[in-house]
């Protein structure tokens, strides 16, 4: 139970982080043509760098005021399930420390992945005193259910406009080129998909493993602003060498993962 909790916590964490740009949305002129980018128009770039699509990975999460035990959290849980549909079979767990209670909330259905997270904090905020609750919404889709990426994006959406009017949703595509690609390779390889889409380099930060490239596309809805200038596109590439390939994801407009 603590393991399982612990793994949970880490997949708040890295989510929490990840989304926490979200509040930093900026109100600019977009193109009329504008839209959400959709697995379609990536692997349509992958294809250009010889990369091939994997897998998909949706996540959001959204806050509300108060504190809840575990068994509040198991029926909210067990409510939204109408949602992801009737009849899917799901799993139910939970734990609690004196720091947190959660309910971990898994269904899966040919090839889509679903993952829904409650937790919900026990010691008040030292400033305001109140309480927060979280709930944080993943799906991972396979290679084999691409053609599922707007139902399942609808569906997580959806879910979230439960708890928020608006909810603010990332969208990761991980993909992998065969064998390895040099660090100059990886940063090519970077500004080609960045400059398939019509993006600008807004920022970029690399090590002697990994290479990272922020950027802004007028054709894709959205936009999040950094000292840097607005951005709305993610890019990293990593060499696994156990598995021998290069792995590149892409973020709208963050990358959601570890990488």
């Amino acid at each position: 139970m603590k393991r399982q909790g612990l793994s949970s916590l880490i997949l708040l964490l890295i989510t929490l982080a990840a989304c926490a740009f979200t509040y930093l949305i900026y109100d600019f002129p977009r193109a009329d043509a504008a839209e959400r980018l959709i697995s379609r128009d990536v692997c349509m770039q992958l294809d250009k760098v010889h990369g091939s699509l994997e897998r998909i990975r949706i996540s959001g999460w959204t806050e509300i005021n108060g504190h809840y035990p575990v068994n509040v959290l198991t029926e909210k849980a067990k409510e939204l399930l109408p949602v992801l549909g009737e009849g899917r079979k799901f799993q139910i767990s939970s734990g609690e420390t004196t720091d947190y209670c959660q309910v971990k909330l898994s269904a899966g259905d040919n090839g889509a992945e679903y993952s829904l997270i409650l937790y919900s904090s026990i010691p008040a905020d030292e400033l305001t005193g109140e309480h927060s609750t979280y709930i944080i919404a993943e799906a991972i889709l396979d290679s084999d259910s691409l053609d599922r990426e707007e139902a399942v994006y609808e569906t997580l959406k959806e879910l979230l406009s439960q708890f928020d009017a608006a909810p603010s949703l990332n969208t990761t595509y991980i993909a992998a080129i065969p064998g390895r690609l040099e660090g100059w390779e990886m940063e090519q390889t970077g500004r080609q998909i960045l400059e398939g889409f019509n993006g600008r380099i807004v920022e970029m930060s690399r090590d002697s493993e990994c290479i990272s490239l922020s950027g802004y596309s007028s054709r894709i809805d959205g936009g999040l602003h950094s000292d840097n200038g607005i951005f709305n596109m993610n890019v990293a590439l990593r060499y696994n060498s156990h598995e021998g390939k290069t792995y590149l994801w892409l973020g709208t407009p963050v990358i959601s993962v570890s990488y």
